[in-house]
């Protein structure tokens, strides 16, 4: 199952003292061979816990998803009172081969499809592998609402394998296609631009998100010895 692949720390959600945890398994099995599987699992944590026993879990949609594989984890994005998660399946095949999916979905009810979720974002383009990387924290517009990012490293958008940066508002719905979002940061040939941070931060203190992005790929001061890239709050459009 490969339980334990990505980790993420909730806070105490459910109001019992206790911290819960957020635990992907991309290898599992729901009703597909490795369609991957998030489980949220409420304290008391005990020593032989098991994931049989979580308070919630989803599964991925298909076969070799690979659900579980990257999340993030714990913001109210859409000011319902409800907190949200980020999960990742880099090799869904919805739009294309390989061109990954990002789904936020709730907390509020028991478990529920990932194509339920409050938003679902598919990568455009065969091997783009959107989910690659993602974070729920940001504001990066400054406008006091938080904002789902998500990295694809495949994008051919300026070149091969450039890579891409999306991120969300929260008046987005639904299934919605990576190319309108808000805002997009794209690299150029072989860039990979694509990795975020688990939490963004206010890099100069100007009380605004800053958009850091790293590029495995990026020719700095040898070809592809890779860069990390920061782009100053606040951002909008595309860069």
């Amino acid at each position: 199952d490969e339980f334990g692949a990505a980790l993420g720390s909730l806070g105490d959600v459910d109001g019992d003292g206790l911290d819960d945890l957020l635990v992907g398994a991309p290898r599992a099995d729901g009703a597909a061979t490795e369609e991957g599987g998030v489980f949220w699992m409420v304290g008391p944590v005990g020593d032989d816990e098991i994931a049989s026993r979580p308070e919630q879990y989803w599964y991925g949609d298909d076969a070799f998803d690979k659900v579980g594989s990257v999340l993030s984890a714990g913001a109210d994005w859409d000011s319902d009172g409800t907190i949200e998660i980020l999960v990742a399946a880099p090799a869904n095949d919805g739009s294309q081969n390989n061109a990954g999916r990002v789904y936020l979905s709730s907390l509020a009810g028991g478990p529920t499809p990932l194509a339920t979720s409050v938003l679902y974002v598919s990568g455009p383009d065969a091997h783009d592998e959107l989910g690659g990387s993602v974070q729920l924290r940001g504001a990066y517009d400054d406008d006091g609402r938080f904002e789902a990012a998500m990295g694809a490293s495949g994008t051919d958008v300026t070149g091969g394998e450039a890579g891409t940066v999306y991120i969300f508002d929260n008046t987005h719905t639904g299934a919605v296609a990576a190319r309108t979002a808000n805002l997009a940061v794209t690299g150029d040939n072989q860039d990979h631009l694509s990795t975020l941070p688990d939490r963004p931060g206010d890099l100069d203190g100007d009380g605004v998100h800053d958009l850091v992005i790293g590029g495995y790929g990026i020719d700095g001061s040898d070809s592809q010895s890779g860069a990390v890239i920061i782009f100053k709050g606040p951002l909008f459009g595309n860069l």
